[in-house]
């Protein structure tokens, strides 16, 4: 009686939750049909492009609670997904209404243009012969008008969904290159932090970069790890890199061989095996290499020596002091002005430097991060010793410290909150390692102990 009452209540709250489904849509269409007549396309098209975003989405979503066993993944990236999106809206309010002039405007006209000329069958705008860096973002913002339309907000929101894949591909990179990490604490720091959902959700390079960050990082954690496909994402995530940004794709393959080379492959690891290591090293080194020619193509410099390199610091401190927010920088090359430049970096402006609320949001993330540093030092305590056994905490601490080097000449808080986006997800790495090992894993190792230690012919018992 008791079972079939069970199922009778079971099948009343399904037809609930498809009646509910039902009038949620019909509602929706009928809100759409309103919309539609009262404000122009730029104004119902997110009512159109979001739930499409959604939809892509979800599968993806629930295919990784199911790869895990893992159900507190869904509410987790669900909730981050719908912040992304809420934070491409809010970049596109505060960017277009609240400071009219920005790098977006420019890229939403190129890509309206060659959206119309791609209509027409134009693959490029041949007058453009430098395709790395700002013409290749207007390219990829042409492409998304072409399927979307032309609308500025519409490209928001779609380069802040580009964004959220970025971050997601980070996470995953993350669990499946430490599995004993503090998953969930590395989920919500990585999905929630304030800087990661509004900077990288506007049209232009911060979310691309994140993209192709989050791609290269999961081909490094599938290489580690000794899955396949790595390689394959490895080099689209170098490629994504250097058509933008060129010069971060050689800190990033810098930090690829750190951890590659101290990587110890298992016996049954068939990426890491003698000849196939080689062969590894080979393609690596390859990749390495069109880095750093189109870095160097890309910053206008012959080769990566010391003068160079003093030259292009110098420059850059130069470009970026001639604006509000600017600060004196740090002596990066120096043994005492490295760690000021680390500070610097990844958490200033302190409060009292802070300019306006973008500058006071920035401070109080920064001062977070700086404390959870200080009280998480059980964990960072535990990274030495990691840095051989598990090489992508080796990797992602190098590429932070060669980011800070390469970084610590910006002297404008507002570009650097912004640039520093990059190198946030490798940072919060070494701040999601577990301080010690699980219970369970506790628990074995004092067998394997007793075993090892017990007398010959007693079976360990």
């Amino acid at each position: 009686m008791t079972s079939d009452r069970q199922l009778s209540m079971g099948s009343v709250a399904r037809r609930a939750v498809a009646g509910g489904a039902c009038a949620l849509v019909i509602g929706y269409f009928v809100l759409l049909a309103l919309v539609t007549r009262e404000t122009n396309y730029t104004g119902w098209v997110v009512m159109v492009i979001v739930p499409v975003l959604v939809a892509i989405t979800v599968p993806a979503i629930v295919s990784t609670a199911r790869h895990y066993a893992d159900r507190s993944v869904i509410p987790l990236l669900m909730a981050a997904l719908v912040l992304k999106l809420v934070g491409g809206v809010v970049r596109y309010v505060v960017t277009i209404d609240v400071f009219s002039a920005a790098d977006a405007n420019s890229y939403h006209k190129a890509g309206a243009l060659l959206a119309s000329s791609l209509r027409d069958g134009l693959l490029v705008d041949n007058s453009r012969t430098k395709l790395i860096g700002t013409h290749f973002i207007e390219i990829v913002t042409g492409v998304f008008y072409t399927v979307i339309g032309p609308t500025q907000l519409g490209g928001f929101i779609v380069f802040s969904w580009l964004g959220f894949w970025g971050l997601y591909l980070f996470y995953r990179a993350f669990r499946v290159a430490i599995p004993d990490g503090v998953h969930l604490r590395y989920g919500l720091l990585l999905f929630f932090l304030p800087s990661l959902l509004f900077w990288p959700s506007s049209i232009g390079k911060e979310s691309w970069m994140l993209f192709a960050l989050g791609l290269t990082a999961l081909g490094v954690a599938r290489l580690y790890a000794g899955k396949h496909g790595a390689y394959p994402l490895i080099g689209l995530g170098v490629t994504a890199l250097i058509m933008v940004r060129p010069h971060v794709s050689v800190l990033v393959m810098l930090a690829l061989f750190a951890g590659f080379l101290v990587r110890r492959g298992k016996s049954s690891d068939a990426l890491m095996r003698g000849g196939t290591k080689v062969v590894g090293i080979a393609v690596l080194l390859v990749v390495g290499t069109i880095a750093v020619a189109n870095a160097s193509a890309f910053l206008g410099v012959d080769s990566f020596d010391t003068d160079t390199l003093n030259q292009t610091l110098t420059s850059t401190t130069d470009r970026t002091s001639a604006a509000q927010s600017s600060f004196s920088t740090p002596n990066a090359q120096s043994p005492t002005g490295f760690p000021i430049a680390v500070v610097t970096v990844l958490f200033r402006p302190f409060p009292y430097e802070a300019g306006g609320v973008g500058g006071l949001v920035a401070s109080v993330e920064g001062m977070f991060l700086l404390g959870l540093c200080v009280a998480s030092w059980r964990r960072l305590a535990t990274v030495p010793r990691r840095l051989f056994r598990e090489p992508y905490v080796m990797m992602s601490l190098v590429f932070t410290l060669v980011f800070v080097f390469a970084f610590s000449n910006f002297s404008n808080f507002g570009i650097l909150t912004r640039e520093r986006t990059q190198v946030f997800p490798f940072f919060l790495v070494v701040l999601c390692v577990r301080a010690r090992p699980k219970p369970e894993e506790r628990v074995r190792g004092r067998q394997a102990e007793l075993l090892v230690a017990a007398p010959a012919g007693t079976g360990g018992s």
